[in-house]
Protein backbone atom coordinates (compact mmCIF):
# COMPACT_ATOMS: atom_id res chain seq x y z
CA UNK A 1 0.00 0.00 0.00
CA UNK A 2 2.89 2.12 0.69
CA UNK A 3 3.77 5.31 1.08
CA UNK A 4 -0.44 7.17 0.40
CA UNK A 5 -1.72 4.20 3.60
CA UNK A 6 1.21 4.83 6.05
CA UNK A 7 0.60 8.85 5.39
CA UNK A 8 -3.08 7.74 6.02
CA UNK A 9 -2.05 6.14 9.12
CA UNK A 10 0.25 8.66 10.85
CA UNK A 11 -2.91 10.97 10.41
CA UNK A 12 -5.13 8.77 12.10
CA UNK A 13 -2.95 8.11 15.05
CA UNK A 14 -2.34 11.80 15.22
CA UNK A 15 -5.60 12.38 15.85
CA UNK A 16 -6.64 13.18 19.26
CA UNK A 17 -9.78 10.73 19.72
CA UNK A 18 -9.90 8.56 16.21
CA UNK A 19 -12.89 6.21 15.85
CA UNK A 20 -12.60 2.75 16.86
CA UNK A 21 -12.37 1.18 13.47
CA UNK A 22 -10.00 3.87 12.17
CA UNK A 23 -7.89 3.81 15.12
CA UNK A 24 -7.97 -0.58 14.78
CA UNK A 25 -6.90 -0.27 11.34
CA UNK A 26 -4.20 2.44 11.93
CA UNK A 27 -2.52 -0.12 14.62
CA UNK A 28 -2.39 -3.06 12.82
CA UNK A 29 -0.89 -1.36 9.73
CA UNK A 30 1.63 -0.01 11.92
CA UNK A 31 1.82 -3.33 13.59
CA UNK A 32 2.05 -5.23 9.85
CA UNK A 33 4.57 -2.35 8.45
CA UNK A 34 6.79 -2.78 11.41
CA UNK A 35 7.41 1.00 11.37
CA UNK A 36 9.42 1.72 14.95
CA UNK A 37 8.55 5.54 13.84
CA UNK A 38 5.01 5.42 14.65
CA UNK A 39 5.17 3.66 18.04
CA UNK A 40 5.18 7.10 19.96
CA UNK A 41 1.70 7.85 18.43
CA UNK A 42 0.52 4.68 18.76
CA UNK A 43 1.57 4.43 22.45
CA UNK A 44 -0.63 7.66 22.82
CA UNK A 45 -3.79 5.49 22.10
CA UNK A 46 -3.37 2.63 25.02
CA UNK A 47 -5.35 5.39 26.96
CA UNK A 48 -8.40 5.14 24.39
CA UNK A 49 -11.63 5.69 26.19
CA UNK A 50 -12.86 2.55 24.23
CA UNK A 51 -11.35 -1.15 24.97
CA UNK A 52 -11.90 -2.64 21.50
CA UNK A 53 -9.56 0.58 20.62
CA UNK A 54 -7.27 -0.04 23.45
CA UNK A 55 -7.14 -4.00 22.24
CA UNK A 56 -5.77 -2.83 19.05
CA UNK A 57 -2.79 -0.94 20.34
CA UNK A 58 -2.15 -3.63 22.84
CA UNK A 59 -2.50 -6.50 20.07
CA UNK A 60 -0.14 -3.96 17.69
CA UNK A 61 2.19 -3.66 20.26
CA UNK A 62 2.38 -7.51 20.60
CA UNK A 63 3.40 -7.36 17.15
CA UNK A 64 5.60 -4.63 16.88
CA UNK A 65 7.61 -5.39 20.07
CA UNK A 66 7.71 -9.35 20.39
CA UNK A 67 10.88 -9.86 22.07
CA UNK A 68 11.82 -6.18 23.29
CA UNK A 69 15.38 -6.23 21.21
CA UNK A 70 16.71 -3.37 19.36
CA UNK A 71 13.56 -1.68 20.04
CA UNK A 72 12.56 1.65 22.14
CA UNK A 73 11.42 1.26 25.88
CA UNK A 74 9.94 4.68 26.06
CA UNK A 75 8.03 6.88 23.89
CA UNK A 76 9.33 10.44 22.88
CA UNK A 77 8.39 12.65 24.87
CA UNK A 78 4.22 13.66 25.71
CA UNK A 79 3.15 16.62 23.68
CA UNK A 80 -0.21 16.83 25.25
CA UNK A 81 -1.66 15.35 28.60
CA UNK A 82 -3.37 12.54 26.57
CA UNK A 83 0.03 10.73 25.96
CA UNK A 84 1.62 8.28 28.35
CA UNK A 85 4.69 9.15 29.27
CA UNK A 86 6.30 5.84 29.22
CA UNK A 87 6.82 3.11 26.84
CA UNK A 88 5.13 -0.24 25.43
CA UNK A 89 6.75 -1.97 28.81
CA UNK A 90 4.27 0.35 31.31
CA UNK A 91 1.39 0.25 28.44
CA UNK A 92 1.52 -3.52 28.85
CA UNK A 93 1.35 -3.15 32.84
CA UNK A 94 -1.12 -0.87 32.42
CA UNK A 95 -3.07 -3.08 29.99
CA UNK A 96 -3.12 -6.07 32.85
CA UNK A 97 -5.18 -4.28 34.87
CA UNK A 98 -7.46 -2.96 32.23
CA UNK A 99 -11.20 -3.69 32.73
CA UNK A 100 -11.69 -5.16 29.21
CA UNK A 101 -10.42 -8.74 29.23
CA UNK A 102 -9.54 -8.61 25.91
CA UNK A 103 -7.14 -5.47 26.42
CA UNK A 104 -5.76 -7.76 29.27
CA UNK A 105 -5.07 -11.28 27.31
CA UNK A 106 -3.71 -8.77 24.73
CA UNK A 107 -0.98 -7.01 27.23
CA UNK A 108 -0.59 -10.35 29.26
CA UNK A 109 0.10 -11.95 25.18
CA UNK A 110 2.88 -8.81 24.55
CA UNK A 111 4.63 -9.07 28.09
CA UNK A 112 4.85 -13.06 27.29
CA UNK A 113 6.57 -12.41 23.75
CA UNK A 114 9.06 -9.97 25.41
CA UNK A 115 11.67 -10.80 27.51
CA UNK A 116 11.86 -8.14 30.18
CA UNK A 117 12.22 -10.31 34.18
CA UNK A 118 10.45 -7.30 35.56
CA UNK A 119 7.06 -7.55 33.32
CA UNK A 120 7.29 -11.32 33.13
CA UNK A 121 6.62 -11.34 37.60
CA UNK A 122 4.28 -8.50 37.31
CA UNK A 123 1.94 -10.89 35.17
CA UNK A 124 2.13 -13.63 37.58
CA UNK A 125 0.59 -11.70 40.44
CA UNK A 126 -2.53 -9.98 38.12
CA UNK A 127 -5.04 -11.96 38.19
CA UNK A 128 -7.27 -11.99 34.46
Amino acid sequence: LGAPARALCQAVLAENLPSVGALGWAASYAAQIEDDALLPALLRHSLHPKPTARAAVMAALASLLPRGEGRPQAASTPSDDTQPPEGPLAAWGRGLADENIEVRSLALLGIAQHDSPTLHALALRQSL
